[in-house]
C-alpha cells in the first residue's frame, strides 16, 4: 500500500502472515535463521496460519525464539536419509570404552540422515530455546556439541527464566551436550534421539517432560532419563534408554516417571536395558510406575519402598 504524507510516497509493509508462509533459508534476502527470526518478530501470525523456516541442509549457529505467535512457528531442517530408529544406533555396552566407540559410529550415522545440523560451540550453549511465549516446534534437525565445552543444552526450557516457556520437538537428534534437554518448565518431544551426552533428558526443579513415538536415549554418561526436584517425566509409546554409563531412568527428590508401553504391542514396549548400575533408580519419596516396559535391575526392588522412600511399581 502506497502512503502518501503530503510530501513522499512510502510503503506501509502488512504486519500480519495471514496465510501459511514457508521461508527458505539461506537465501538472499533471508542468509541465517537468527537473522530471519529477527525480520519476522515485528509480524503478527494469524490464528488459521503457520509460519515455517525451511533450513536448507549445512551447519548453523545456535536458535532463539522469542516471538508472540511462536505456537505458530516451525523451524524444519532437511533429512538426508531414514529417520533413525533403534536398530540403527550402535548399543554395544555401557562401559566408557564401548560407549566412546558407539558414539563415533553413532555420530556419522545421524550426519548420514540429518541435513541440517545446529553445532554449539560455546560453554553455557544452548542448541535451541525458546525465551518468549508461546509453543515453537522445531523438527528434523540434529543438534551437536563436541564436549570441549561445559554446561551445554542441546534444548533448553526456563534454562535461566520463570516457567512459562515450551516447546514441541519432532525427530530432533542430539549428540554430545551435557544435558540433551534441560527443563524447568515444559517440553514435548515427539521421536529423536539422545546419544553420547553427561545427560539425556532432564527435569528439574517442578518440569514436566513428554516424550513419546520411539524416542532413544543410549550411550550417555550418566543417565538416560531423569527426574528430579519435583518434576514429572513420562515415556510413552516405544522409548528406550539403554547401555547408559550408571542409569537409563533416575528418578529422586520427590518425582515422578511414568513408562507406559503397550502391553502385548511390540512396537509400543519401552525398553530400559544394559545401563552399568541400574537399568531404573528411585530414591527420596519418588515413584517409577511401568506398564509394558522391559527393564532388568531396579533399585528398590519391584513393589519395595527403599532408597528414602523410593517405589518402582509395574503391570508387565
Amino acid at each position: 500500500m502506497f502512503i502518501f504524507d503530503g510530501t513522499n510516497f512510502y510503503v506501509d509493509p502488512n504486519p500480519q502472515i495471514s496465510s501459511n508462509v514457508t521461508v527458505s533459508i539461506p537465501s538472499t534476502q533471508f542468509p541465517d535463521p537468527q537473522s530471519t527470526l529477527t525480520q519476522f518478530s515485528r509480524k503478527t501470525i494469524a490464528q488459521n496460519a503457520m509460519l515455517t523456516f525451511q533450513l536448507a541442509a549445512g551447519v548453523y549457529s545456535p536458535i532463539i525464539i522469542i516471538h508472540k505467535d511462536a505456537s505458530r512457528i516451525t523451524i524444519k531442517g532437511t533429512m538426508i536419509g531414514a529417520t533413525p530408529v533403534a536398530t540403527n544406533f550402535a548399543q554395544t555396552g555401557s562401559s566408557a570404552s564401548a560407549r566412546a566407540a558407539d558414539a563415533a559410529n553413532n555420530i556419522v550415522m545421524l550426519r548420514s540422515r540429518y541435513g541440517s545440523e545446529i553445532r554449539i560451540t560455546t560453554d553455557g550453549g544452548i542448541g535451541f530455546s525458546n525465551f518468549g511465549p508461546g509453543d515453537p516446534t522445531i523438527q528434523d534437525m540434529l543438534i551437536t556439541h563436541d564436549r570441549t565445552k561445559t554446561n551445554v543444552a542441546g534444548i533448553a526450557t526456563d534454562w535461566s527464566q520463570p516457567l512459562n516457556t515450551t516447546n514441541l520437538a519432532i525427530n530432533v537428534a542430539i549428540w554430545g551436550c551435557t544435558w540433551a534437554y534441560y527443563c524447568g518448565g515444559m517440553q514435548r518431544v515427539s521421536g529423536g534421539s539422545a546419544n553420547n551426552c553427561f545427560q539425556g533428558p532432564t527435569a528439574i526443579n517442578g518440569a514436566h517432560i513428554h516424550i513419546s513415538s520411539g524416542f532413544i536415549s543410549c550411550g550417555n554418561d550418566y543417565v538416560g532419563m531423569y527426574s528430579a526436584n519435583g518434576s514429572v517425566l513420562v515415556l510413552q509409546a516405544g522409548v528406550q534408554s539403554n547401555v547408559n554409563g550408571q542409569f537409563g531412568a533416575l528418578c529422586s527428590g520427590e518425582s515422578y516417571i511414568l513408562i507406559q508401553g503397550t502391553p502385548g504391542v511390540s512396537a509400543d514396549r519401552c525398553n530400559l536395558t544394559g545401563n552399568g548400575l541400574w537399568d531404573c533408580y528411585c530414591a527420596d519419596t519418588s515413584e517409577i510406575m511401568m506398564y509394558g516396559t522391559t527393564a532388568n535391575t531396579l533399585s528398590p526392588p519391584l513393589g519395595t519402598i527403599g532408597n528414602f522412600n523410593g517405589l518402582i511399581r509395574s503391570t508387565g
